[in-house]
């Protein structure tokens, strides 16, 4: 269930409207502002039943150093990989803008708070379903000392965590919503920058007609809000999250006496 904030407000609009200025005005369009509303987000509560992240390991380099010499060898290990930490979210119900998600949750495994759907790299939505991909580089420089008629094998490898499970947060809402109505007219791609003018030239020069709604008689429990002990509305946004992502780089070495490798090119070869 997708509660969309923008539709509630043009719907106490509407019926807030007279009816003869409705043939004249836009409510449809009506320019909302949300920034004279007071939102807070409580914890993600995750749920998996008590079983921690599960942890995984992938080689995402190798290199081979080879030493057929009487006297140890120094070669440079110098290597960077990247890899994703990716978040899906799939919600259940919560609370939309315009049709847009926006809310507040902390990942399971980095404990790390955005806004889904608004902030984060490469965040894409579909319907009730966000996702969020950010590529993180790995790099490592460090000499290695081959010991004399032997080789090593040097492996870069990244521990991942995943987690899959439910989670809730509990959004609570003051303070109140304004809206600003304009007449009915061609539409214009710019209209859209007049949310950052202010009420007075919204009012004055565009022409508009000012709403002002308290939150607390407009989050009612016909949109699935309930209040708190101090008379707030709140929502419960619930769903399931997947998640991934790099927490740790390890190279390993190992030493080998026994005949090396052949290859066709240097002593230091990497595939």
């Amino acid at each position: 269930m997708l509660v969309d904030i923008k539709k509630i407000v043009i719907a106490a609009i509407d019926k807030e409207m007279e009816v003869e200025k409705k043939r004249h005005y836009d409510v449809k369009n009506a320019i909302i502002k949300l920034d004279v509303m007071s939102l807070v987000y409580g914890d993600t509560i995750h749920n998996r039943n008590d079983q921690p992240a599960l942890l995984n390991a992938d080689i995402v380099y190798q290199a081979t150093f080879v030493n057929d010499s009487p006297e140890p060898q120094i070669y440079n290990l110098n290597a960077s990989r990247r890899t994703a930490s990716v978040t899906d979210v799939t919600f259940n119900k919560t609370i939309t803008f315009g049709g847009e998600i926006c809310v507040n949750i902390k990942d399971p495994v980095t404990n790390v708070g955005g806004e889904i759907g608004i902030k984060g790299l490469r965040t894409k939505q579909e319907g009730n379903k966000v996702s969020t991909k950010q590529e993180t580089t790995w790099t490592v420089r460090s000499d290695i000392i081959v010991p004399p008629a032997s080789w090593i094998k040097a492996d870069l490898v990244i521990t991942e965590k995943n987690y899959n499970g439910d989670f809730e947060v509990l959004a609570t809402f003051d303070g109140e919503i304004l809206a600003y109505v304009g007449k009915k007219s061609k539409i214009n791609p710019l209209d859209k920058l007049k949310i950052f003018m202010t009420r007075e030239v919204l009012l004055l020069k565009e022409g508009y007609e000012e709403y002002r709604f308290n939150v607390r008689d407009l989050f009612t429990s016909d949109w699935g809000f309930k209040n708190d002990d101090k008379g707030r509305p709140t929502f419960l946004s619930k769903g399931t999250c997947k998640c991934k992502y790099g927490i740790q780089q390890d190279v390993f070495l190992a030493v080998h006496k026994e005949s090396a490798p052949k290859f066709d090119d240097e002593p230091f070869a990497k595939k």
